[in-house]
């Protein structure tokens, strides 16, 4: 009963976090969206969390990558030497 319990328990952690990381990813991109005046759909980050080292695509291609400093927003211009990215829906992968 007990190893039950704890399996619950871990399993209802890793959910928290999973939506936590969801839940940061969508506030930098309203954030984004804000101060660079490009609506929220038009914005696209590489990973499910943001965090440090993030990547983030905005129109005609300009990509940026996240620095977080002092609780603050960093965002340093990338130059992407192919700009031939393919988008590949995770789902369609299985």
């Amino acid at each position: 009963m007990l190893i039950l319990v704890g399996i619950r328990i871990n399993e209802a952690q890793e959910h928290k976090a999973v939506d936590d990381g969801y839940g940061t990813a969508l506030r930098l991109i309203e954030e984004l969206s804000e101060t660079l005046a490009i609506p929220k759909e038009e914005i696209v980050i590489n990973t499910q969390a943001a965090r440090d080292g993030a990547i983030i695509r905005v129109p005609e291609n300009h990509f940026f990558r996240v620095i977080y400093a002092d609780g603050k927003i960093l965002l340093e211009n990338m130059e992407i030497y192919n700009p031939q990215i393919e988008i590949i829906d995770a789902e369609s992968t299985s």
